[in-house]
């Protein structure tokens, strides 16, 4: 059965399971450079081509920056969310988990499509409803890929999976916010530790309200 997760938990758990498989993490970052080359180089094309008053390439070379971003960071969704559900289910993690499938990498961008722009709505509005779609839809990734589920039916389930949970889990995110913050001042090598951290955690939250096993 679904049940109440202690955020304090949460936190040491993925902290001690990033420790354990550090190695895995580190080698991936490896990865997570290769797939940020394209988005990265055409972002400093545009920006010479600017600087260089080249303005209609510089806005081609943007828009090519802003998609092959959209591209990586779905892949890299994919792949980790993948690969800290294996962590955590004891059979991984595997760098083959970062290579993600065109099935759930549409189903993701469409479902995380419909979620930016809610939160985005809600912010314009009067910025508690885009913190309360946030935290709302927040597992819809978990559960497309690990139910297989369509984008808008993963939204759903998310929705059913936090009810009653809300306020506990805008806590947890925003310490998990400060935990990379304090990373990232650490001239970024904290992140090194404190993304898997993260990611681990709330992993292990969406999997604790899942009622699904969690390896310890």
């Amino acid at each position: 059965m679904p049940e109440e997760v202690k955020i304090t938990e949460a936190l040491g758990y993925g902290w001690r399971k990033a420790k354990e498989n550090l190695v895995f993490f580190i080698g991936s970052y490896i990865i997570m450079g290769v797939v940020q080359f394209i988005p990265i180089f055409c972002t400093v094309l545009a920006i010479v081509n600017l600087m260089e008053a080249n303005e209609s390439l510089a806005i081609g070379l943007g828009i090519a920056a802003f998609l092959s971003e959209c591209i990586a960071f779905d892949m890299l969704y994919v792949g980790y969310v993948k690969a800290a559900t294996n962590v955590i289910n004891g059979t991984g993690p595997m760098f083959g988990d970062m290579k993600p499938s065109m099935t759930d990498m549409f189903r993701v961008l469409v479902a995380a499509i419909c979620w930016f722009t809610l939160i985005g709505i809600g912010l314009v509005l009067f910025i508690i409803p885009g913190i309360w779609f946030a935290v709302t839809y927040w597992p819809f990734g978990w559960v497309i890929i690990n139910k297989q589920v369509g984008p808008i039916e993963g939204l759903r389930q998310a929705r059913e999976l936090t009810k009653g949970k809300r306020f506990n889990h805008v806590i947890f995110f925003v310490l998990c916010g400060i935990i990379l913050l304090l990373g990232a001042l650490a001239l970024g090598l904290g992140l090194i530790i404190a993304f898997p951290t993260t990611l681990l955690a709330t992993t292990y939250l969406y999997r604790k309200i899942s009622g699904l096993e969690v390896t310890e």
